[in-house]
């Protein structure tokens, strides 16, 4: 069993007192017993109680401050515990807040490539068949020529502080049923006589807005189509 430094103290002050009074009791019989022969019983007996008074006293004290040495040591490590409680909630509160700022100082720089981030807007034109200005024998509507096509401006609003990221071109045919996206083309990619040219240009809408646009040109005498712009953004 382990002993604290206090109470092995108290017991080592302990043990030399009680063997300093054995050596004086053991030392008193001796010059007694040179002297007298007859040594007085009562005057022994005084002695001895007198010699375990103090070793009880002995003992009891070294106890007592063994105790006392003891709750100090205590109330040091219990005050120990407060502060390096308090210490530790003090890093763990000043942690929360740089936490909370690097992620209020992230969350502004997401990336613009998520899908959460990026936003749409369209827009969708009808155009009617071409009339040429050729008259036929069989009165059967010829294929426009360059001339004669129509030519169409879709344009689709979006605010100003953006950036493009995408910009999606669809051309189909008037009565089709299927799915926008079976219809995706390309910039000069003819389908059913009709496409879009150029390139998309910007516009300014007042202070706060912008138009994204694209140029369509149906060729079709037979038909009427259905053009659709795309335009995918994202905070700047």
């Amino acid at each position: 069993m382990d002993m604290s430094e206090t109470i092995l103290a108290a017991m080592i002050g302990a043990s030399a007192t009680t063997a300093t009074a054995l050596f004086q009791i053991f030392s008193s019989f001796r010059a007694r017993s040179k002297t007298d022969y007859r040594p007085n019983s009562r005057s022994m007996l005084r002695t001895i109680l007198s010699v375990l008074a103090l070793m009880a006293a002995s003992g009891v004290g070294g106890y007592l401050y063994a105790e006392l040495r003891a709750e100090d040591t205590r109330q040091d490590l219990r005050q120990m515990r407060e502060d390096f409680t308090a210490q530790l909630q003090a890093v763990a509160s000043a942690t929360a807040r740089i936490d909370n700022r690097l992620q209020a100082a992230v969350a502004p720089a997401a990336s613009p490539n998520s899908p959460t981030a990026i936003e749409q807007v369209e827009s969708v034109v009808h155009v009617p068949p071409c009339r040429t200005q050729v008259v036929t024998a069989e009165s059967v509507p010829s294929a426009c020529s360059e001339a004669d096509a129509q030519r169409v401006s879709l344009c689709a609003t979006l605010p100003s502080n953006t950036s493009i990221r995408d910009v999606l071109l669809f051309s189909r045919g008037e009565g089709t049923s299927q799915n926008w996206d079976s219809y995706r083309v390309n910039f000069d990619q003819e389908t059913d006589g009709a496409r879009f040219v150029d390139k998309p240009y910007e516009q300014a809408v007042g202070a706060d807005h912008k138009t994204v646009c694209v140029n369509y040109v149906h060729l079709s005498s037979e038909r009427a189509h259905l053009a659709r712009l795309v335009v995918q953004f994202a905070p700047a």
